[in-house]
């Protein structure tokens, strides 16, 4: 990687130096709230994850989460493992 030309470097400085600590100051305080905002929209969203990734079984009307799918149609019906993850609907 390329570093900065003594010009470039010398432009930058001065960009920096132009910019106003306030002006500097609101746009860190800006980015650090939408971060807030994702986190906390991230940590609300697992039990929605969770919650559409339910499956109900056509044979008996079971409802399973995604990965009990293929273990319920197995145990449960005594279905083939192939056909065990095909009788189940999105719920």
């Amino acid at each position: 990687m390329k570093g900065l030309t003594d010009e470039q470097e010398e432009q930058y400085e001065k960009q920096l130096a132009q910019l106003d600590s306030k002006a500097l100051l609101a746009t860190i305080a800006a980015e650090l709230g939408q971060i807030r905002m994702l986190l906390q929209d991230e940590s609300e969203s697992p039990t929605d994850e969770r919650e559409a990734h339910m499956y109900q079984c056509q044979m008996c009307g079971e409802v399973v989460g995604q990965d009990e799918r293929r273990d319920h149609g197995l145990t449960r019906h005594k279905a083939p493992p192939d056909l065990a993850l095909e009788s189940f609907d999105k719920v």
